[in-house]
């Protein structure tokens, strides 16, 4: 029998993760069970707890891993870029687009958003996730007080109110997108920003 190469290891790895993602997008997590994953992904459960060491694992895995494009946009044109309204406005746009045109970011969202039971170990997973946008708040504030003081917006503006409302506009327009994919959130993602920020 030839032996496993890391590459291997490395895709086998990749099926199972998405195995996961499609069945608990179709059945919720509590209804997913190591062994489906294993069958839809065409591999072992062996194969399985070799890569993950329960379903708390693998998911936590997927949302570290798969959100990192989320992440990766921040760092683009919020952190190694001059704070600008701009700057912040293509952040928000890219994140727009990335979620329908990434299908496994787009479905992970959905998932969080629709399709988890928070509670026990899962709970504590999400809360973990919610832990970073909290300090991703914060860090917009900081932001937000930086084009102030640019008078890229109002002197007047309330910066912890509208990092929520940013915060909310953005989450609410995904989580609504998602539920019915009725238009092109890419294509829409331009005129959406805009007119949210037309009178701030």
């Amino acid at each position: 029998m030839p032996r496993r190469t890391k590459e291997d290891a490395a895709k086998t790895r990749q099926v199972i993760l998405q195995s996961a993602l499609e069945l608990i997008s179709e059945k919720g997590f509590s209804q997913t069970s190591l062994d489906a994953i294993a069958k839809n992904a065409g591999v072992t459960r062996g194969a399985v707890y070799w890569h993950f060491q329960n379903k708390n694992e693998l998911f936590s895995i997927l949302l570290k891993e798969w959100m990192s494009p989320t992440y990766g946009l921040i760092e683009q044109y919020l952190v190694d870029q001059e704070p600008t309204l701009e700057n912040l406005k293509r952040y928000m746009m890219s994140w727009f687009q990335q979620v329908e045109e990434d299908q496994y970011l787009g479905t992970l969202y959905d998932i969080i958003f629709h399709k988890v039971e928070q509670v026990g170990e899962v709970k504590a997973l999400i809360d973990s996730l919610n832990q970073d946008f909290e300090e991703n708040m914060d860090n917009l504030k900081i932001y937000l007080q930086f084009l102030q003081a640019k008078q890229q917006i109002s002197e007047s503006s309330d910066v912890d109110v509208l990092a929520v409302m940013i915060h909310s506009f953005m989450v609410g327009t995904v989580s609504n997108w998602l539920s019915k994919r009725s238009y092109s959130l890419a294509e829409s993602s331009e005129k959406m920003v805009n007119m949210f920020f037309a009178k701030i």
